[in-house]
């Protein structure tokens, strides 16, 4: 039997929401690439788009995720959206940052009714506060 045969394939798309400059960019940079060097320099993003194929038990998956850059981002809260799961970005250095996560929380909560899944992600724990 081909082993081929048996493999599914689902599609999943992340959202990473959080303030300008938590590290989205270098998250997304990092899953897609786990050996790239980190970029030392910030470099605004608007929006980019991450894609990733990752098999688990005979599942493949495609994980597609999106950095919003740190904009206005309600545009990717909702139903009927596709967005599969949230991944809310604060940096251990920044507590605007970390303010910032609640009020997401709370605006995909009410406008998803919990119908996806919320992680909440702190980087950057390594540096000092600016």
């Amino acid at each position: 039997m081909n082993s081929q045969a048996n493999t599914f394939v689902r599609n999943r798309k992340v959202a990473l929401f959080g303030a300008r400059a938590v590290g989205k960019t270098s998250l997304c940079a990092s899953f897609i690439v786990p050996s790239a060097p980190f970029a030392e320099s910030y470099s605004p993003t608007i929006e980019n788009k991450f894609n990733k194929s990752l098999r688990l038990a005979k599942v493949e998956y495609i994980i597609d995720l999106i950095d919003t850059g740190g904009q206005d981002e309600t545009s990717l809260i909702g139903p009927g959206i596709g967005i599969h799961g949230y991944l809310i970005v604060a940096a251990a250095n920044s507590e605007s940052s970390v303010w910032l996560v609640d009020g997401l929380c709370i605006k995909i909560i009410e406008t998803t009714g919990l119908s996806v899944p919320i992680v909440i992600v702190f980087n950057k724990c390594d540096l000092k506060e600016s």
